[in-house]
């Protein structure tokens, strides 16, 4: 009595393990189809776009005049004016910040422009910083006896708690737990000198990087990555070792990699500088961009993708892209005068 249920379960078992595969391979065969770029949306304006962002709602433009806001349909939904020069816009995901650097107000809309916060800020505030999720005032002070740069923390209702002063120059800064990963640049003899401060606790320690300039941290377990203009570094305890990087580009910190753009390569390192992936461009390349999994590389008039394992294509435009965006949905390429939605589309067989 006993076989026949055994029997029966056993092939209710291999029944499932075949559906499993036929369903992977069904899914497989849709990840790995060749795909292409539709183009959506097309957006012009009169005025020449200095930034823009995709959101998940929203195409946003600046023009050192005013921020647009579209809606995906490319219909505009909001204006924004600046204040000219003294305006910096700043794209924090689904967020924009903008500093009125005259009148020393911080504003933050969402992306479709309602006003979330105004603060009122004191000092002389060169820029704002967004730091996992936290926001950072970038002061340049002119004092008396020199010059004196500082960060600190936004803590709500204009507040702020102080965390970082040097003569130095800040370039770059990462807040990793207790600790705070600072790259400075101070001038000695009519020349630079790029350091690496690093802060923890009552302990401080500094790494001398010449005549380098560090762009970014990130910490990987006990190790301390640092890239430069030149090299990507790794740290542990007061050891450094380093890959070079010629015709370095852009780069990207992933949480298990890093994704560099050096001699006309696309190159994923882990985080020992491993190499685990190498991808010739083949075109004139400035940008990169990490797009769910996928890497875009951008130039001048082209653009490359390596979208999963197995597929990867190249666009070619008409006029020079000026910067690349996505969502979860699509890309957003930006020209001089117009930006582009595109979404993408798998390329269906054709049956015989």
């Amino acid at each position: 009595m006993k076989k026949p249920k055994i029997i029966k379960y056993l092939l209710l078992g291999l029944g499932l393990i075949f559906l499993i595969v036929v369903i992977n391979k069904l899914i497989e065969d849709r990840i790995q189809r060749p795909i292409k770029m539709v183009e959506e949306k097309s957006i012009w304006t009169d005025v020449e776009i200095q930034k823009s962002k995709l959101t998940d709602s929203s195409i946003v433009t600046w023009d050192n005049s005013s921020i647009k806001i579209y809606n995906l349909q490319g219909d505009l939904v909001e204006e924004i004016l600046g204040n000219g020069y003294y305006t910096n816009v700043y794209f924090f995901d689904d967020q924009i910040g903008v500093l009125d650097k005259q009148l020393n107000v911080f504003y933050l809309y969402s992306s479709l422009g309602d006003l979330k916060e105004k603060i009122e800020l004191s000092g002389s505030v060169y820029s704002m910083i967004e730091k996992n999720g936290d926001f950072y005032v970038h002061r340049k002070d002119q004092m008396q006896d020199g010059r004196l740069e500082s960060l600190a923390k936004l803590e709500g209702r204009g507040k702020e708690s102080p965390v970082y002063e040097t003569e130095r120059f800040i370039i770059n800064f990462d807040p990793e737990k207790s600790k705070l990963y600072i790259s400075e640049i101070t001038t000695e003899n009519y020349s630079y000198k790029s350091v690496l401060t690093i802060l923890d606790g009552k302990e401080t320690r500094v790494f001398d990087f010449g005549n380098e300039t560090v762009l970014e941290t990130k910490v990987y377990g006990k190790k301390l990555l640092a890239i430069t203009n030149k090299n990507l570094y790794k740290i542990v305890g007061n050891e450094k070792e380093k890959v070079e990087l010629k015709n370095f580009k852009d780069y990207r910190f992933e949480d298990k990699k890093i994704v560099v753009l050096y001699d006309n390569k696309l190159v994923v390192f882990n985080p020992d500088l491993g190499i685990e992936k190498s991808d010739d461009i083949g075109i004139s390349n400035s940008g990169l961009l990490v797009h769910y999994g996928s890497y875009f590389v951008w130039g001048p008039t082209d653009l490359v993708a390596f979208v999963g394992e197995q597929r990867s294509f190249t666009k070619s435009f008409e006029s020079i892209v000026y910067g690349v965006d996505s969502n979860d949905k699509g890309l957003l390429i930006s020209h001089k005068y117009n930006t582009e939605l595109y979404l993408f589309e798998p390329i269906e067989e054709e049956k015989n």
